[in-house]
């Protein structure tokens, strides 16, 4: 989905409030559960739970998927600096999951008015001198829910970073390279893998990284 796309889904001038929505991605933690020792990556997690164009936040709690859909670093309970509570219940936010859970209700056919549990992932991947940063270092993937969200929020100094998808059978069905803030990759998870190609330092005298909003949605 393009900028102008997601802006035309959520019903919200979504500009509005976009500078501070972003700037949170300056206030992550960095990542300790990295199997390969990697400290590149920087996050914030939150639970919620929808249901009929209504969600809640949940307490926070650990972060879970299992060695089959993440050989790095699944199999253990991982609990993650939680997204503040005014990010949590910021506008912007709460439309930009309504807005999407909208259209993966409609998708779960002869549910009514599904409930859904969805975690949200503030990411940051950072890169510094020759040292890439790996936005999916688990390689090619399925997360282990229904549908995967990923929205595009900044990139600063880096190159690569593009999305590849690929389906059951190993054919890729989409190269993506989000560029533009607000831009969106919305992903069945249970029919396609996907993955993230590593980011390159431009410019090694500034800072470089690539920030992105990750949501995840399971029926319950």
């Amino acid at each position: 989905m393009s900028p102008a796309d997601v802006i035309q889904l959520v019903g919200l001038d979504t500009r509005v409030g976009w500078n501070a929505f972003a700037q949170t991605w300056a206030e992550l933690e960095r990542d300790n559960f990295m199997g390969d020792g990697g400290r590149y990556r920087f996050r914030r997690h939150a639970r919620f739970q929808g249901c009929a164009q209504k969600i809640q936040r949940l307490p926070d709690g650990p972060h879970f998927q299992n060695i089959a859909h993440n050989v790095l670093n699944g199999g253990i309970a991982r609990t993650f600096a939680p997204v503040t509570e005014d990010l949590g219940q910021s506008d912007l936010l709460r439309c930009l999951i309504l807005a999407f859970m909208g259209i993966f209700d409609q998708a779960s056919k002869h549910v009514d008015s599904p409930s859904w549990k969805i975690e949200m992932h503030q990411f940051r991947i950072a890169a510094e001198g020759d040292d890439r940063g790996l936005p999916t270092p688990e390689g090619m993937h399925r997360d282990g829910v229904d549908w995967v969200v990923t929205l595009f929020v900044d990139r600063e100094n880096v190159s690569g970073g593009a999305t590849t998808l690929i389906d059951e059978h190993g054919n890729e069905t989409a190269f993506i390279e989000m560029s533009d803030p607000l831009e969106a990759i919305l992903i069945d998870d249970r029919k396609l893998k996907h993955g993230v190609s590593p980011i390159s330092v431009i410019d090694p005298t500034r800072a470089a990284h690539r920030d992105a909003l990750v949501l995840t949605f399971v029926r319950s």
